[in-house]
Order: structure tokens, then sequence, then C-alpha cells
């Protein structure tokens, strides 16, 4: 007999709550969604540029036949056919030189012939010193002078009175907790934040969502019961994240130190996870 009476909140309408909602809607499980914000730009008025990478195909096990065909359409560059695999071309930020196109892209694009109306969303990262301003537009063109083409242009050229935000990585590595017989599960960036230069959280969220639905699917079936289900999406999320949390930690630390950036993993196999994190 399965568990087909179930009825899951799922608490924040970020992308991986989102998601859940999906997948479970697609198997068959009840949920309502609960948001503090009262708008998506209530909070956060602009986003992380987020890639899917190796986590595309899972999205099949979240998403209805006709999301998932439609989804190359929220593309923030709707216009562009990525190689496969994709690739992230890296530079020499101080002389501009092409270093390698590492395996793996504009915030909007208005017409794809005129650049003009592009959007683009400029990173910089740095451990930041004691006092130090770093929402100050004026430091920034500064510390861009120092960098090579085009990117001391592309930074120089921000007009005056632009918003700068900054962001503070934050990361843990997810343990086990009591799921209180299968009630409480955790997934996202409320399990295992993660620093961002590999570009791995919105794939481990995939992954979260891909694995969860079909233990509960399961669960619906009869095939386990919920609290196993739950077990087990928790058991295969803390081993798989938990060592991407890591591996994405010692990346940001080496990306930041010359001598050590060439052997940083992002560098020896780009946004590849570890094999298991795609089998099912």
């Amino acid at each position: 007999m399965g568990e087909p009476n179930q009825h899951v909140l799922v608490i924040g309408a970020g992308i991986t709550g989102l998601l859940i909602a999906q997948g479970l809607k697609k198997a068959g499980i009840r949920c309502t969604i609960f948001e503090a914000e009262p708008s998506a730009a209530h909070y956060r008025s602009r986003e992380w540029g987020m890639s899917i990478q190796w986590a595309l195909p899972l999205l099949q096990d979240c998403l209805s036949d006709d999301t998932y065909h439609r989804i190359h359409t929220a593309a923030v560059d709707p216009f562009y056919d990525p190689s496969d695999p994709g690739i992230l071309p890296t530079f020499n930020g101080a002389t501009g030189e092409h270093m390698k196109d590492i395996p793996l892209v504009l915030q909007d694009v208005g017409d794809p012939a005129d650049p003009s109306t592009w959007t683009f969303q400029l990173q910089t990262t740095w451990k930041k010193r004691e006092g130090e301003e770093a929402t100050s537009l004026a430091s920034h063109k500064k510390r861009a002078e120092t960098f090579g083409e085009p990117f001391r242009s592309a930074n120089l050229w921000i007009p005056e009175g632009t918003q700068i935000y900054d962001n503070r990585m934050s990361y843990w590595v997810p343990i086990p907790w009591d799921n209180r017989g299968g009630r409480i599960i955790i997934a996202g960036d409320a399990a295992h934040p993660m620093t961002f230069q590999r570009g791995q959280g919105m794939n481990h969220g995939i992954a979260d969502v891909s694995k969860l639905t079909r233990c509960l699917g399961s669960a619906v079936a009869g095939d386990m019961s919920w609290q196993d289900a739950v077990t087990a999406y928790q058991m295969e999320m803390i081993d798989r994240a938990g060592e991407e949390v890591a591996t994405s930690k010692m990346n940001t630390e080496m990306l930041h130190d010359w001598e050590r950036m060439q052997d940083s993993p992002i560098m020896r196999k780009g946004g590849h996870p570890r094999e298991a994190a795609v089998v099912k």
C-alpha cells in the first residue's frame, strides 16, 4: 500500500523550492508553497547568473515534458545555441590573454545584432579588507584600472550612479539531521550553500530535487515507506553535495592565488562533477 495522501509544505519559493513543487506535482503529490518575500524583486532586485550544466537532463525528473522542452526559452540569451558540451572561455584578467576554454554563460539580450541592447552582469571577487567599501563604484573602477582589455573598459564604462552590490559568500557542509520520521526535508542552499566560482550550486539543487522526487514517488507507489524515501534522499544528498561544498571552497581559495590557480578544480575539470552525481 502506497502513501498517496501526503501533503508537503514547501518553505521558500526560491529556485529549488519552486522546482520541488514542480516535481511533486509531476509525482502526484499535493503541496503548498510558503514565501516570506512579497515579490521576487522585493529583497533582491537582481539575481546571480546561474548555469545549468550536467544537471540539465535531471530536470526531466522534475518538470512536465512540455515545460522541459521549453526551458531554453528562459535562457538569458535565447538566440544563443551553445556547443555541446558548452565552454566557459577563461582569460588572464591582467593581460587579456585567452588561457583556456573550460567545459561547462550576459544577463539579458535584446537585439542579438546590437550589443548596445544587451545587459551585462560584471562580477569581481576578492578577499575583503577591514574597513573596505565593497559597494563603492569609485573603488571598483580604481581596481579595474589594473585589468587587461576588454575587462578594463567594460568596468570603467559603468555609468556613474550605477548601484554596486556586494555578496558575502557563505558555505557549510551538510550533515545528517533528524528528519522526524520523514517530515523534515532540506534541499538546495538551505542544505548545502557553496561558493559559486565553479558554478555547482544550481546543479546540485536540481540533483536534490531529482533524487527527492524519485524517492517520494517510490513511496507513493508503495515501493518504500515515506520515512525510508526521505532518508534515502538525505543520505545521497549529504554524500554528493557535501563533497562539492568542500571542492568549491578549495576552488575559490585557489582562484585567488595566482600560484595555485592553474591547478584549481575549475581549471582542471571545469564544471564536471564526480561520476556519482549524475548516476540515477
